[in-house]
């Protein structure tokens, strides 16, 4: 009996030197490789680029990659539930690339104290214009090469209404996703 209960008590401090060394090992894993803050704030006003292209005669707005990221870091500052993880700390950085019609954003999070990831979440990109609107729909997370279910994020698709940031004479004929920005199209809503 006394064996028994030697070969159970070194059965049972084996399994926990195994998950000491597997948690470890995962938090060497998921640690961050490469640096993702926020981006740097860029004052991004729609209306006064629109009064460029009207006195320019010009209908095509260009967003750059960089401005895309400090609205997309702006817009997380001030919408729930992403203001309430950031003043958490839960989210530490965000950095977003643009690639045609599609969105790696690398989000830097913090889930446990002094544990942290950078969740990379591929978004399609959809236009549609009756509603004036762009969708990003999350399709992907991945952490480093692991492939993360979309239910433990639960992410939603983002929409981004354009109609809202724009004068009602002024509407949005076509947009073009690009690696280098986005292009709208403008047009005088009749």
């Amino acid at each position: 009996m006394r064996t028994l209960v030697r070969f159970f008590g070194k059965l049972l401090a084996f399994m926990i030197s195994i998950i000491i060394i597997i948690a470890i090992a995962a938090y060497f894993y998921i640690r961050p490789t490469e640096a993702v803050g926020w981006p740097q704030q860029i004052e991004v006003s729609l209306m006064d680029r629109v009064k460029g292209m009207v006195q320019d005669r010009a209908p095509v707005l260009h967003l750059k990659e960089e401005e895309i990221n400090s609205l997309a870091a702006a817009y997380m500052q001030e919408t729930e539930p992403y203001r309430s993880y950031i003043g958490e700390g839960k989210i530490t950085g965000l950095r977003m690339r643009l690639d045609q019609d599609t969105i790696e954003a690398s989000v830097k999070i913090e889930p446990v104290l002094m544990v942290q990831a950078v969740a990379k979440v591929t978004y399609r990109l959809e236009w549609h214009e009756d509603e004036q609107l762009i969708r990003a729909v999350p399709e992907l997370t991945k952490i480093k090469d692991l492939t993360v279910p979309q239910d433990w994020f639960a992410l939603k698709p983002i929409e981004i209404p354009l109609a809202s940031e724009l004068p009602a004479w002024v509407k949005v004929k076509s947009v073009d996703f690009g690696a280098d920005g986005w292009k709208f199209t403008l047009g005088l809503n009749l």
